[in-house]
């Protein structure tokens, strides 16, 4: 499992194959599709670490919620093949690619297409994230992609607000990847006392009537 601290945005970690008695991931994008749920070929495939908040109904630190965006492989699709055919298959439009030191291409990137490059780590295969929804995921239902700290894998930062920015959402804040470590209490406890405000502020005062 995830140590709950190593989760951040960015990151790539792993969504296992759903368990019978998972409740199903649900598309979260504003103003999407009405929440459909994630297809069962979408588990068992890396995916984006988006947005992290505390579950609202629960006082556990670290009992975290995440907001994903899900990669592919397009069926072992090649960069040189995802770039030559993008224009043509929609599924390839509404995605981007992931280039690390593994990548490879025999072709220049007419630049009519933007990359995702990772800050640290690499991926398996050459992967796409995909963005036609996002997801809401609880952290307990996610492992880790290299084994390890769930930073291994990681977006820089830059395209981390790429990736976000096409999903039309607001980017939070990135924290530095040297830092994790030594910060999670801080950031657990953060997010702990964000949920609380949060819950706070639903509750509608009580008036007593003259």
């Amino acid at each position: 499992r995830l140590r709950k601290g190593d989760v951040c945005v960015g990151c790539i970690v792993w969504l296992p194959p759903r368990k019978s008695h998972d409740d199903p991931v649900l598309c979260n994008r504003p103003d999407c599709c009405g929440r459909v749920a994630l297809e069962p070929e979408g588990y068992d495939h890396p995916v984006v670490v988006l947005k992290i908040w505390q579950s609202i109904n629960s006082n556990i630190l670290g009992d975290l919620v995440c907001t994903i965006a899900c990669a592919t492989t397009f069926t072992n699709t090649s960069l040189d093949v995802y770039r030559a055919q993008r224009l043509r298959k929609p599924h390839y439009r509404a995605s981007l690619p992931i280039l690390d030191a593994t990548s490879k291409s025999t072709k220049d990137d007419p630049g009519t297409v933007q990359n995702l490059v990772l800050e640290k780590g690499n991926m398996r295969k050459q992967s796409y994230v995909r963005l036609d929804h996002t997801y809401e995921v609880p952290l307990s239902m996610l492992t880790q992609y290299s084994g390890g700290r769930a930073y291994i894998t990681r977006l820089s930062e830059a395209s981390y607000i790429t990736l976000i920015e096409k999903l039309g959402l607001e980017p939070e804040i990135f924290e530095i990847t040297a830092t994790l470590s030594k910060t999670t209490k801080q950031r657990l406890s953060a997010l702990t006392n964000a949920a609380r405000r949060s819950q706070n502020a639903t509750r509608l005062p009580c008036t007593a009537e003259i």
